[in-house]
């Protein structure tokens, strides 16, 4: 083997694949974007929770001044929060051989390789309120709402679908106060944001020697993060549990009828089924 071609293998190659080693993928991604640490990410989840109970604060309060008799008095909000980051990183050395006589020969070698990692992470929040309790919380005040990028934005459009379906049941099109006793039946309301953010970049050094041409073609690093952010709504009547017999020390409990429960179960796995099939593409 040639000097250039021992060099290419013994400190180039090396190189590469150090450089590979150290970047996306190889390690489980954080919520919040490098080079934050651990209290960035409390900090982002506590500042998107605090938005989006926000937003629902703000909607029920525009609600209530505009129609102050609504179906929504003795009903409740399960909200779903779901984070997927996903990381990759990829290195595609090669390089290619010419004999001594290159001027003249018709024969070369090429070489490479071609590696990859991919790393996800998916954290879910959940949380039920009732929209009495969320009316006693007024509205937020204008600089309470952090804002910012995504589900951080400070309007994702739940006044206005509540709006839209007030008028669904003012016209008598949608009875929303119709349900059975065992909880089904029931006409929900489900509102759905997603936000997907993807962040590329590669570089592609190459080197030309006497005898071999190293990374003539392709990328030789590349780095991605994907971020995704799904906010699921599921509006719904509710039911007061009691206690259980014999345990007079426990207090009863307000909990979503039957078929609210099942609508958000099933946007759930809907939305795990997407995202699943959505990998499987990109892989």
């Amino acid at each position: 083997m040639s000097r250039a071609s021992t060099m290419f293998v013994d400190r180039i190659l090396p190189l590469c694949v150090a450089a590979f080693l150290t970047g996306c993928g190889t390690y489980v991604p954080g919520i919040q974007e490098p080079p934050g640490d651990a209290a960035d990410e409390q900090a982002l989840i506590n500042s998107i929770v605090h938005n989006v109970k926000c937003e629902l604060r703000d909607s029920f309060a525009a609600v209530y001044a505009a129609h102050p008799r609504t179906v929504l008095d003795n009903w409740g909000v399960q909200m779903s929060l779901n984070f997927t980051m996903g990381e990759n990183s990829a290195a595609n050395p090669n390089a290619i051989w010419f004999p001594s006589s290159a001027a003249t020969s018709i024969f070369s070698l090429a070489g490479g390789a071609n590696l990859s990692s991919d790393a996800t992470r998916i954290n879910k929040v959940g949380a039920f309120y009732t929209v009495r309790e969320l009316r006693e919380l007024k509205e937020c005040e204008p600089g309470e709402r952090p804002g910012g990028w995504m589900l951080m934005q400070s309007d994702l459009k739940l006044r206005d679908w509540l709006f839209d379906n007030l008028s669904l049941s003012s016209s008598g099109l949608i009875n929303f106060r119709r349900y059975k006793p065992d909880g089904t039946g029931v006409n929900v309301l489900s509102h759905e944001v997603k936000f997907e953010v993807v962040t590329k970049g590669n570089i592609t050094p190459s080197w030309k020697l006497a005898r071999v041409t190293v990374n003539p073609s392709g990328s030789l690093l590349s780095a991605s993060r994907t971020r995704t952010h799904d906010l699921i709504l599921t509006l719904g009547p509710t039911v007061i549990v009691p206690p259980p017999p014999g345990r007079p020390q426990l207090v009863s409990t307000v909990v979503p009828v039957r078929a609210a429960a099942e609508a958000h179960l099933s946007s759930e796995i809907g939305l795990a089924v997407s995202n699943g099939i959505r990998n499987a593409r990109l892989q």
